[in-house]
């Protein structure tokens, strides 16, 4: 069972009462790497029944590797020592399929750092990863509980459990003691565990995702013969898109649809792989439990009336949230547009987009599903084709989280395109940004703000961070930001058609002085340079001198990109030539080129091959951004790397010290001896010795992006002109430089070699809540540098009732 909220209690949780101290936050719903989602949570005393029908299910074989010995139930006693734990000493997990247990981990401890760990799994379960998931969880709830090492007896044939353990990134030792292997391993989190972690779930989140994208059997429910029938318009879509699976047309009454026999429930049809719902709101339920019977994997709803119509809409689709989480199942809507998936081995169209797009290198990701349509046509008339499409709707279950997971190791997919409204798990999203985008572009319009005016309908925390701070974050994160659906589909056709352009410099050949000038203006606006050129040829210049000054400037080291800028010419010029010589060496260039035209295009088109552009500034705009890209890439793109030299136990002293006297501000000694500890050394130094500026340094935990670090120049006029810099915590090196750089009046503060030193500090400060869980905010204000001596002022506050359980331990949102 799941334990939730009591409606007449609030914050007491149903089933849950006569467990004390009972962890809700360590609930969670988690994906298994066949796909298929299961329920995590804490064992209460009432499972004792669920607990023995789950053990009747187990082999014998199972049930010897367990317990070394036959057992075919359990006894009133262990059924009660197995289900009453204390969520301290001792811990047990159970996880749940439609309201049956499947697997069991639990572990005891053994003294004051060591706990004993098991776990036992139904056979038809074994084989999906639960094993690894159960260690993962325990691991962060016995950390939380200040053990550092798991024990465990295996017998030697047990090569799943064995296995579980050596490949979860712990550093394991094992010896034989009586014909059993006696294992052990501190259960810290390593970067190697955290590595297998997120291998994990990009893994099992890529899968559920390609489960709802490549059905063999798709069912339509609420399909009728009426002409604007929502259903019958996606049956219909289905077919005219090459759909090469069995289509099943559900309705209570029709009988034919769109030339399919109809039938009024799944029950008997057979396996059926993805159901799409398209029956009023209050009818959804009925037919969703008909269609889990049925044994869906996939659901798309495109019903409205939940999320998106007030509070009553909101508990509808969590009740449906819910169910989908205790069978199994995957959910896009409700309120979707639905999804696509263009790969000529499936051509899946279950979406109200009527015209099915041209298969290319596209994913594109909208949680709108009007623009997302309109979007779509505007891809088409580029001529530029998707590898999948989806739209969300309210998203209360699949976000573009999971199809950035699926589109990482998607080989169709070349670029990400993103139209986001809102965030569900920004954290999350950061964090699979920065990966994804070391290896393709994710280009981005982000409308909604901050998530103080959320779209109806989206599920997303609040965050105290501006919307500033929001961008800035983003900005270092990877994702290209875009200012425009206009300028993202600019980007994307350029994207789609050329090599990314190396971290060089841009060039530019043309005919016209005066696009010169405009283009070397849009370059200082976008923060890109012009290395070579511009080479103004004469508008009636003869095409080979064109060619000549086209192949020099593309073999020139500085030069990553061409800008080629034609101009009709008056009456006998060979514009014709020369438009058609500057398409043929872009094509046969080996770096990113693209053209401006005037009176060849209307707006932008790929003409052989060369994205054409009909503005100079658009041009220059697009390949601006790719080349600041490019640049993100080979110098930002690396994972958070933690400092050396840190003083864990001093750390751990000083928090306990405080929160024992009831205090949550540091003294201004226990703030530098902490910060000490951290590398971080302060020194006291009298006003009076202060000349110049300094810097003012930030680490706050937000509760939707998490621990966020600032920096900007200790100046009010900093704030005002928001001349700070946001970065997620914690960083590798190279991003706290960046962001140093990044402040526009640090020249007032000091030079390249000062910047490193802020820096040094900022990437130290980063890491805080990473040795220290339950710091909230930490200021080191108007940080200067005197000769060989540092001084600032200082506060850290903390939070006396942290969520100290490993944010990064996998969870599905919700």
């Amino acid at each position: 069972m799941r334990c939730t909220e009591g409606a007449d209690n609030p914050g007491v949780h149903n089933g849950c009462m006569a467990s004390v101290g009972y962890p809700i936050e360590w609930e969670a719903d988690v994906v298994l790497s066949n796909g298929r989602p299961v329920h995590l949570r804490p064992i209460i005393p009432s499972d004792a029944p669920l607990l023995q029908d789950f053990h009747q299910q187990l082999s014998a074989e199972t049930i010897y590797l367990r317990f070394f010995t036959s057992k075919p139930e359990l006894s009133a006693r262990e059924l009660a020592h197995f289900s009453e734990v204390d969520y301290s000493d001792r811990v047990a997990f159970v996880a749940l399929v439609n309201e049956e247990i499947v697997g069991v981990g639990r572990y005891d401890r053994v003294n004051d750092q060591d706990a004993e760990i098991a776990f036992n799994i139904r056979d038809d379960y074994q084989g999906r990863g639960l094993g690894s998931v159960f260690l993962e969880h325990l691991a962060a709830a016995a950390r939380d509980r200040g053990i550092t090492r798991f024990i465990a007896e295996v017998l030697p044939s047990n090569r799943r459990m064995i296995n579980t353990f050596k490949e979860a990134g712990y550093s394991v030792t094992q010896r034989f003691e009586d014909d059993v292997l006696a294992i052990s391993f501190a259960i810290a989190s390593t970067e190697q565990s955290r590595a297998v972690s997120i291998a994990r779930e990009h893994r099992a989140e890529a899968r559920s995702v390609n489960l709802l994208m490549t059905p063999s059997t798709v069912a339509v429910i609420g399909a009728s013969r009426s002409a604007t029938n929502v259903g019958r318009q996606v049956v219909e879509n289905l077919q005219h898109g090459g759909f090469g699976g069995r289509i099943i047309a559900v309705h209570l009454s029709e009988t034919v649809v769109a030339g399919i026999q109809c039938v009024r429930t799944l029950q008997g049809q057979g396996i059926v792989d993805l159901a799409v719902v398209a029956v009023p709101a209050d009818q959804v339920m009925d037919v969703v439990i008909d269609a889990a019977d049925a044994g869906i994997s996939g659901l798309i709803v495109l019903s409205r009336g939940f999320g998106d119509a007030g509070q009553a809409g909101a508990q509808k689709q969590a009740e449906l949230l819910a169910f989908c989480r205790a069978r199994g199942i995957r959910l896009v809507g409700p309120n979707a547009l639905g999804l696509i998936n263009t790969d000529p081995a499936v051509n899946l169209n279950v979406s109200l987009a009527r015209n099915m797009p041209t298969s290319g290198s596209l994913g594109f990701f909208s949680q709108s599903g009007a623009l997302g349509g309109t979007i779509l046509g505007r891809l088409a008339r580029r001529g530029l084709g998707v590898s999948a499409f989806v739209s969300a709707g309210n998203r209360a279950d699949i976000s573009g989280n999971d199809f950035l997971q699926y589109w990482e190791s998607d080989p169709r997919t070349k670029a990400i395109l993103l139209y986001l409204e809102s965030f569900g798990n920004p954290r999350k999203f950061v964090r699979l940004v920065r990966r994804i985008a070391s290896r393709k572009p994710v280009l981005m319009v982000r409308v909604g703000g901050s998530g103080t005016n959320l779209p109806s309908g989206h599920r997303a925390e609040r965050t105290f961070l501006s919307e500033h701070a929001v961008e800035s974050i983003l900005q270092g994160a990877g994702p290209i930001v875009l200012d425009s659906i206009e300028e993202m589909l600019n980007l994307a056709g350029v994207i789609d058609s050329q090599p990314l352009p190396m971290d060089a410099g841009i060039g530019v050949v043309g005919n016209s002085e005066a696009l010169m000038v405009l283009a070397g203006n849009a370059a200082h606006r976008a923060g890109c340079e012009i290395s070579a050129g511009p080479i103004v040829i004469p508008t009636a210049n003869d095409p080979d001198v064109y060619r000549e000054s086209v192949r020099r400037v593309l073999t020139e080291d500085v030069v990553g990109a061409l800008l080629l800028i034609h101009v009709p010419g008056t009456h006998g010029s060979p514009d014709d030539a020369i438009r058609l010589m500057l398409l043929e060496e872009g094509h046969a260039a080996s770096k990113p080129v693209i053209a401006v035209m005037q009176g060849s295009v209307d707006g932008f088109q790929v003409i052989d091959g060369i994205p054409t552009f009909l503005d100079v500034e658009d041009a220059m705009i697009a390949l601006a951004r790719l080349q600041n890209f490019d640049h993100w890439r080979s110098t930002q793109a690396q994972d958070p790397e933690p400092p050396d030299d840190v003083d864990q136990e001093t750390i751990d002293r000083i928090i306990t010290t405080t929160l024992k006297s009831g205090d949550t501000h540091l003294t201004d000694r226990d703030a530098r001896e902490l910060l000490d500890a951290a590398g971080i050394c302060l020194n006291e130094i009298p006003a009076s010795a202060l000349i110049g500026r300094g810097c003012t340094l930030t680490l706050v935990v937000d509760p939707q992006f998490g621990p966020v670090c600032g920096v900007g120049v200790a100046d009010p006029m900093a704030a005002v002109l928001d001349d700070v810099v946001y970065r997620l915590a914690p960083m590798h090196p190279a991003h706290a430089i960046d962001a140093v750089q990044e402040v526009r009046a640090f020249a007032l503060v000091g030079g390249a070699v000062l910047a490193m030193e802020y820096a040094q500090i900022l990437h130290r400060l980063s890491w805080l809540t990473e040795w220290a869980p339950e710091i909230a905010l930490v200021s080191v204000a108007d940080l200067r540098f005197l000769g060989d001596q540092r001084t600032a002022s200082i506060s850290i506050t903390l939070n006396p009732n942290p969520s100290i359980f490993d944010p990064r331990v996998r969870r599905m949102a919700g």
